[in-house]
């Protein structure tokens, strides 16, 4: 081997070092700028939650909860149109939410263990805090500061019946009416065959707002999603077979 070739693949070497130590380095000191290439949708999911861990909620003094994830969760995202898509064909569990709300921070560790409990491979995710409209109040009726994306509208055609009217508060919290519906946050969806076999909107009706669960609440909120969760899992019987 000539001298030039050695220069070359020495030089290789090197390079390959470099880029492993950096990634390395880089993960051990969570800079999200680097090695995205190599984040699944199991770590990313990780991430996007974790990130917020030991944070402030809207420059208040308010603690986010921490999440605590494998990065083997089931969480798997797929576009706002393919979440139409699903929603119409599919069979499975669909999660609308985003990492800094405090309900979905909540939901988000019990839908992965009810996931693994009852045999659902997959969670679906859309980050839906910048795809939905808003609205500002203008004198006392309720205005569009911003719309929707075309796939939001029509994931509220298809979710309709299931959700409830959008209000916001003025000045005085009295509430507004928007005249529309909203996909509230975190809102999960259990999908048989393109038909909707399972809504939940929100955690247990008695929790509030930065508020943890109680063991009561906790027991509830697990019961109830492994409920839903059986009826989209493959390991349940139908009406012709087991």
């Amino acid at each position: 081997m000539n001298k030039e070739k050695k220069l070359l693949i020495s030089a290789v070497v090197v390079i390959f070092l470099l880029a492993g130590t950096f990634c390395v380095y880089a993960f051990m000191h969570k800079d999200k700028t680097v090695c995205k290439a190599e984040e699944n949708d199991a770590v990313k999911f990780k991430r996007e939650y974790e990130e917020f861990n030991d944070k402030f909620y809207d420059n208040t003094e308010i603690q986010y909860f921490d999440v605590n994830l494998s990065s083997n969760n089931v969480f798997k995202y797929l576009s706002a149109k393919d979440a139409v898509k699903f929603l119409k064909e599919g069979t499975g569990v669909i999660y609308f939410g985003f990492p800094q709300c405090p309900w979905c921070r909540t939901i988000v560790p019990y839908l992965n263990d009810a996931a693994k409990q009852t045999g659902v491979k997959e969670v679906k995710y859309l980050n839906i805090l910048d795809i939905r409209d808003t609205y500002t109040i203008d004198g006392k009726k309720a205005v569009v500061d911003k719309k929707g994306t075309d796939e939001y509208y029509e994931l509220l055609e298809v979710l309709d019946k299931h959700l409830k009217p959008y209000t916001i508060s003025d000045d005085d919290n009295k509430e507004v009416s928007t005249g529309v519906k909203r996909l509230y946050a975190p809102t999960t969806v259990f999908v048989k065959e393109g038909k909707i076999v399972g809504f939940l909107e929100g955690t247990v009706d008695t929790q509030a707002k930065f508020v943890p669960l109680t063991d009561d609440e906790k027991e509830e909120l697990t019961s109830n999603l492994n409920s839903l969760f059986l009826k989209v899992s493959s390991t349940v019987c139908s009406d012709k077979t087991c």
